[in-house]
């Protein structure tokens, strides 16, 4: 059998309960909406003076700061600002602070500008986005404090300014024989206003430092150690100067170095040259007091007499133009050696008494001949000279041998003779064996004499010509 539910009856709502709701609701939903609306607004209103929080500015964090504590940041960091100034030797010379030169900036109205170009009625969307801004701006300062703070210091007193100097060669050194090369030296004089427009730009630019002489300011001199010119200059006077010559000059030494050519040489154009006027003048000096040739020659014979000969050719001479011409060569090449002068004569023995112990002896008084080596006699034999009374007698002198020949053959104007050994030493006038003469010495020569010559015993002659040599001293006196 069916069951029937028993039907309820609910008791409807009245009218004032809804109304009451309905009060309630609208109430709620208006305080939320208009706190929201109040959060909202004054959101916008905050971020209208304060940038949002992701924001940066010239990479410091703006984020809930105002135009003014951004500008703040930024200008701290500029008034932080100092350039280190250096001078030539890496010295530090000076600083300049912000502070010192009134340094400044404008970016008020750029970071306001900034702040302005936020949507802040877009907050709630945009305002954890990063906002990356970079402002430029200029920086300034007062120019006048930065001139009269660059007064202050040493490096631009033109009290302590020391002007640089330009290398140069020395005058003649003895010591060195040459010519030493002087380096040039810096100074420390500097192009002040250069040096303040540099200065500036550096400060401008946000340099933290310079150097004075890498930007140049410094004065400079214009010929420095490794100038070419200075340098070949350099080389070739030490060349020329470091000449030395060592002269034995018929037995005196004389030496010429850089301490007398230095006073010889003179500038030219771009060449150093040598006046030949010393050189001839030194040698002329130096061939009269040594040469020997053309003076009278002091002579002890072999009986003890003391005699004044005249020169007969022989003797040291000096070849006085081709010594200067060749010394000029010897200089220009800057040569070191030892030498004789060029002779156009030479002696036999060095020094002013140029016979030496080596010589012949003629003493045609008593027709006798003498044969020295080293100081001791050697050979003597009696001899016939030129004939007396026709006038071909022979010269009293001081002469030397010319050469020696064997087999020769003697001409003159009347007569052709064959000899052996032939020694001439005063033109043609000589020595030699004459072989068909039974007899030698006494008065011979006065009526049966030569045209001039020695003649003597073959066996003499032939030992005589052994020890005859270019130059050997034949003195012949009465």
């Amino acid at each position: 059998m069916a069951r029937h539910r028993k039907k309820s009856h609910k008791q409807p709502k009245s009218p004032k309960i809804k109304r009451l709701i309905f009060i309630v609701i609208g109430t709620l939903f208006g305080v939320v909406l208009s706190y929201v609306s109040y959060t909202y607004f004054s959101t916008v209103n905050y971020y209208k003076t304060y940038f949002f929080p992701a924001t940066t500015v010239n990479s410091f964090a703006a984020g809930h700061l105002s135009p003014e504590e951004v500008v703040e940041l930024i200008y701290q960091e500029i008034v932080d600002y100092r350039l280190l100034v250096y001078d030539q030797d890496n010295e530090l010379v000076g600083t300049i602070e912000a502070a010192d030169i009134g340094f400044f900036i404008e970016i008020d109205e750029a970071v306001e500008a900034v702040l302005d170009s936020q949507n802040q009625m877009r907050w709630f969307f945009d305002h954890m986005a990063d906002q990356q801004h970079i402002i430029t701006y200029d920086i300034d300062f007062k120019h006048d404090q930065l001139a009269a703070l660059l007064g202050t210091w040493d490096v631009f007193s033109s009290a302590q300014m020391e002007m640089p100097r330009d290398a140069y060669l020395s005058d003649y050194t003895p010591s060195l024989k040459g010519y030493e090369l002087i380096a040039e030296t810096r100074g420390s004089v500097i192009n002040v206003p250069a040096a303040i427009e540099s200065i500036t730009s550096a400060i401008y630019e946000g340099q933290d430092s310079l150097n004075l002489a890498d930007e140049g300011l410094y004065l400079r001199s214009n010929i420095r150690a490794d100038d070419p010119d200075l340098l070949r200059r350099a080389a070739t006077l030490n060349r020329l100067c470091s000449t030395r010559i060592t002269y034995d000059w018929n037995g005196s030494e004389i030496i010429l170095d850089g301490d007398t050519i230095h006073e010889w040489i003179y500038e030219k154009g771009n060449a150093f040259l040598i006046d030949t006027g010393p050189i001839e003048e030194f040698v002329a000096t130096h061939a009269k007091a040594n040469d020997t040739y053309g003076t009278n020659r002091k002579f002890r014979t072999r009986s003890g007499r003391e005699l004044s000969l005249p020169n007969g050719g022989y003797g040291w001479r000096t070849d006085r133009d081709a010594e200067a011409a060749k010394l000029l060569a010897l200089i220009q090449a800057g040569t070191v050696t030892d030498r004789e002068p060029e002779y156009r004569n030479r002696g036999w023995h060095k020094g002013k008494d140029d016979i030496g112990p080596s010589y012949v002896e003629i003493d045609l008084g008593n027709q006798h001949l003498y044969l020295y080596m080293d100081g001791a006699m050697i050979l003597d034999s009696p001899l016939v000279s030129g004939h007396l009374n026709r006038g071909d007698t022979t010269p009293p002198g001081v002469f030397g041998i010319t050469y020696k020949q064997r087999n020769a053959v003697l001409r003159g104007e009347n007569y052709v003779t064959p000899v052996s050994y032939w020694m001439p030493f005063n033109l043609n006038i000589g020595m030699h064996d004459a072989g068909w003469r039974n007899a030698f010495g006494g008065d011979i020569y006065i009526d049966d004499g030569s045209h001039g010559c020695i003649n003597l015993p073959v066996r003499v002659a032939s030992e005589i010509y052994s020890h005859m040599q270019t130059g050997f001293p034949v003195i012949c006196y009465y």
